[in-house]
C-alpha cells in the first residue's frame, strides 16, 4: 500500500489526455496500469491496475481527479472552478520508517485558467485546502505543445508547482510531536517543484484509444533534506485503454 497514492497520481495524468478526446457531453471509461516511484524513506516503485471514469456535462465534468465547473469559456481561453482530493502516501504506508506520522485525505478547492489553441496550451491553477488539516495552498503553472505525429499525437509539457509552507510541511515535514530516533523535527518551508510531462493516445477505433502518460517531478533540496525523504525525483506513468460513449 505504500505506493498507492503515487500510483493514483500517475493515473490522474491520463485525465487531460483522455478528456481532450471526448464528445461535448457523456461518459468516458478507461482501464490501465499505473506505476510510480515513492520518494519517502523505505518506499519503492510499484504498479497497480487503475480505472478511469469521467462524465462531461454542459460546462462541467466529474471524474477521479475531482470536479470542474466552467465559469467562462471563449476560445482559446477558459476559467474553471475546481474541487479535488489530495492523498498523501504516508496515509497508506506500511513501513516502519514512517510510523507515528499521521496524514489524512484532504480536499482542495480553487480555480484554473487555461489557454489552448490545440497545438499550444498553458494553464495556471490555484488550490486552497478546505478540510482543516493544514490550510495550505498550491500554485501550479504549466505550458506545452501537441505534436501531430501521424495518428499518434504527442503532448509535451513543463511547469512547476509551488507549495506553501503549511502544505509543504504536511507533505514532507516532521512535526515536533512526530519525532523518533533518527527522525528529528523538520520544517521544509515553502517548496518549488519543477516537472516535465509527456502524453499520447492512439485511436484503435472511433471510440477506443490507447492512452500513455508519464511525468517526472524534481524535488528541491528543501524537500530532500527532510529525514523522511530519500529520493529527489518522482517518476509516474500510466498506460491504458479508454472508451468514449
Amino acid at each position: 500500500m505504500k505506493t498507492l497514492t503515487f500510483i493514483s497520481a500517475a493515473a490522474l495524468l491520463a485525465g487531460p489526455t483522455f478528456a481532450q478526446q471526448q464528445p461535448p457531453t457523456g461518459f468516458s471509461l478507461g482501464l490501465g496500469v499505473a506505476g510510480s516511484t515513492d520518494p519517502y524513506l523505505g518506499g519503492d516503485a510499484g504498479a497497480l491496475p487503475f480505472p478511469l471514469l469521467r462524465y462531461q456535462g454542459e460546462g462541467f465534468s466529474v471524474g477521479i481527479d475531482g470536479l470542474t465547473y466552467d465559469v467562462y469559456q471563449k476560445q482559446p481561453f477558459k476559467l474553471s472552478l475546481i474541487a479535488a482530493p489530495r492523498i498523501s502516501a504516508i496515509e497508506f504506508s506500511d513501513n516502519d520508517e514512517l510510523d507515528g506520522l499521521d496524514r489524512n485525505i484532504t480536499a482542495d478547492i480553487g480555480a484554473e485558467f487555461s489557454y489552448d489553441t490545440g497545438r499550444y496550451f498553458a494553464k495556471a491553477k490555484f488550490l486552497q485546502e478546505v478540510t482543516g488539516e493544514h490550510d495550505g495552498q498550491e500554485v501550479m503553472l504549466e505550458a506545452g505543445t501537441r505534436l501531430p505525429l501521424g495518428r499518434v499525437p504527442v503532448s509535451l509539457s513543463a511547469g512547476f508547482s509551488w507549495q506553501s509552507e503549511d502544505l509543504s510541511a504536511y507533505l514532507w515535514g516532521v512535526g515536533a510531536g512526530e519525532t523518533a530516533p533518527g527522525r528529528p523535527a523538520y520544517d521544509p518551508g515553502d517548496a518549488l517543484i519543477p516537472f516535465l510531462g509527456i502524453g499520447t493516445f492512439y485511436p484503435l477505433s472511433e471510440r477506443v484509444s490507447l492512452i500513455g502518460t508519464a511525468r517526472a517531478e524534481f524535488l528541491p533540496e528543501a524537500v530532500t533534506d527532510s529525514p523522511i525523504v530519500e529520493d529527489d525525483v518522482v517518476i509516474s506513468a500510466f498506460v491504458g485503454v479508454g472508451y468514449r460513449f
